[in-house]
């Protein structure tokens, strides 16, 4: 958001603006969620046809003392901008020429999806939906090394943690058991390799058909775009997505929208660590909530890279780290920790550039000792990539300056 005073105003009445992600933008201007679903509606028209899609709002402001949060200023939504950006003319034959000679062409973007999949197509490409959908999801590391070096960098990749399905899962039974009883009046989904994986558990004791029926008369409401492609991809409906960033800030938020939660039972499919500031919220609100955990976080088996790379980093062999998840840091510190090189590592890691992956990532980083100096609009991969291999050089040689002052 900006904010403009002009010479000539009215006392001290200032002008707020705000563009951005049409998600963000609507969230800014706290919509019903009924105006919520016919900006969406009209954004994915538009984004189908190739646009990419601006939302824009507009407030204005009276003081000195600005809020601490731009929730706070007072947004009037003003509209929609679509953006053209063809494709360059010989993109499709360059495109068509590669895959005859053998190569693989994938196109990593972090543009909405329906605009993803509609440049796709204007490029060539064989299967835009499948090109998009990968491209907006998330990269191996294979794959966001390989986007490195073909940005003039040279990856080290280091996994930091792997995930444990819950095998034997009491939990989960008892709240399928509470599903099928009609006990649930909402339903909160925040990942969804975690619906898959709650599916599979409860499939081991009901039926298939009654799981997905029972979900279909909650109330169903998801963190962020994959858990909405899982339920979609079943017939389960979605009353309310979360917007972008996709935290448990806009999570809560858009509970807050659908309505009062006093006395609401609801069920939480849970992912990794759980989230206990968003449960003492719920219980602020006087919610009943019911946790389901599916899978945790654990260690990767193999440490020996992880190790590596946190010693190469206090050496101070690093220009750069990219952090993309909360859980990362907690992992790759913990593992310092029993190399008794933490404060090591803290020192040396607050040298190079430090790119997160979005908010809940950074706020963790933060608490740690981490100091994140870019974080990309959109939280993907390919963006954070993007954004530090273009941005990151003058940071880096800031820092080294300080250092070496």
């Amino acid at each position: 958001s900006h904010v403009w005073r002009a010479e000539a105003s009215d006392g001290d009445e200032q002008t707020v603006a705000a563009k951005g992600a049409p998600e963000a933008v609507v969230d800014l201007c706290h919509l019903a969620p009924a105006d919520r679903a016919r900006v969406a509606a009209v954004v994915d028209e538009l984004a189908g046809r190739g646009l990419r899609v601006l939302g824009v709002a507009r407030g204005r402001f009276r003081g000195s003392a600005w809020p601490a949060s731009e929730h706070d200023f007072d947004f009037e939504f003003v509209g929609l901008l679509g953006l053209s950006d063809p494709v360059r003319p010989e993109v499709p034959a360059a495109v068509a020429e590669c895959r005859a000679a053998g190569m693989r062409v994938v196109m990593i973007t972090g543009d909405y999806p329906a605009t993803a999949r509609a440049i796709a197509r204007q490029a060539g490409l064989a299967d835009p939906r499948d090109a998009a959908d990968r491209a907006l999801d998330v990269l191996s590391g294979e794959e966001m090394a390989s986007l490195i070096e073909r940005m003039g960098g040279l990856a080290t990749i280091a996994p930091s943690m792997r995930e444990i399905p819950l095998g034997e899962n009491p939990e989960a039974f008892r709240f399928g058991e509470r599903l099928l009883n009609h006990e649930f009046r909402l339903m909160v989904f925040l990942t969804g390799v975690g619906a898959r994986a709650l599916l599979e558990v409860l499939e081991t004791r009901f039926p298939r058909e009654e799981i997905l029926a029972a979900w279909d008369r909650c109330v169903t409401i998801v963190r962020g775009p994959k858990p909405h492609a899982v339920l979609r991809e079943w017939g389960v409906h979605v009353d309310a997505r979360a917007p972008e960033p996709n935290t448990w800030r806009e999570l809560l938020s858009t509970l807050d929208d659908w309505g009062a939660l006093q006395s609401v039972s609801m069920a939480v499919q849970e992912y990794g660590q759980p989230n206990e500031l968003l449960y003492e919220e719920l219980q602020q609100r006087g919610a009943i909530v019911t946790r389901v955990p599916v899978y945790r976080w654990a260690l990767p088996e193999d440490l020996n890279p992880l190790e590596n790379a946190i010693r190469t980093c206090v050496r101070g062999e690093f220009d750069a780290l990219l952090w993309t998840s909360a859980q990362q840091a907690h992992h790759v510190l913990e593992v310092a920790d029993r190399m008794g090189l933490k404060i090591q590592f803290l020192q040396a890691a607050n040298r190079c550039v430090i790119g997160s992956i979005g908010p809940t990532a950074t706020e963790t980083l933060i608490e740690q000792g981490l100091a994140p100096d870019l974080e990309p609009e959109h939280p993907k991969m390919g963006p954070l990539v993007k954004l530090v291999c273009e941005a990151g050089l003058p940071i880096v040689a800031r820092k080294q300056l300080i250092t070496k002052d």
